[in-house]
């Protein structure tokens, strides 16, 4: 290679998706491979307890099938969407200058990044679950903020007491594992072992 050759064009090329989808395939084999590891992972989730969360009987209701019918219509509309957006592009990159208009086309065009389209995808998904669920979505959310709260501990032993704390991994507050080994005074001890007596 020669040290005068530019290479900026053939390195940003890799980053994008391309005016005319030469990249797609590479494209397409990343969300596969996204697809299949998610799927990989899932499928061991616990997958001797013999719980299916989403059954066949789920699938088939009507509400079910309402939402997912949401998903599908906002996934068609953001395909026009990038549709409508390829055939601007090429619209204004005619002309005597095209070939100019065409290279910043590909730095700027909203579906040339690989990322920006993630994003777009993600956005879809996002709108319709936040719009069907939001309740949920909102206790999912506070159970996943670490904010002040009670907690609780096991107690433990005999000649020596422990303290192990009851943990709820669902809430991100009370999502640890401690055991102490604690110290009872007098009056502490005698409350223990009685309650230990009476079982």
């Amino acid at each position: 290679m020669a040290e005068s050759e530019d290479i900026t064009h053939q390195a940003i090329s890799a980053c994008f998706i391309g005016p005319r989808a030469e990249n797609l395939g590479e494209f397409r084999n990343s969300i596969t491979a996204l697809l299949d590891g998610l799927q990989l992972g899932r499928e061991k989730y616990f997958a001797d307890d013999g719980y299916d969360f989403i059954p066949s009987s789920i699938q088939t209701t009507a509400e079910f099938q309402r939402v997912t019918g949401r998903v599908s219509g906002a996934v068609r509309k953001l395909r026009r969407q990038l549709q409508e957006t390829a055939r601007l592009g090429v619209r204004l990159c005619r002309g005597p200058d095209g070939a100019a208009k065409r290279r910043h086309e590909l730095v700027r065009h909203p579906l040339g990044q690989r990322r920006r389209l993630y994003h777009m995808l993600g956005d879809t998904f996002k709108k319709v679950v936040e719009e069907e669920v939001e309740e949920e979505v909102e206790v999912c959310r506070a159970r996943n903020e670490n904010t002040p709260d009670y907690h609780s501990f096991w107690t433990h032993g005999t000649d020596s007491v422990f303290l192990s704390y009851r943990s709820m991994f669902h809430i991100a507050k009370h999502r640890r594992q401690i055991i102490l080994a604690v110290e009872l005074d007098t009056l502490g001890s005698w409350v223990y072992a009685e309650r230990q007596h009476r079982g």
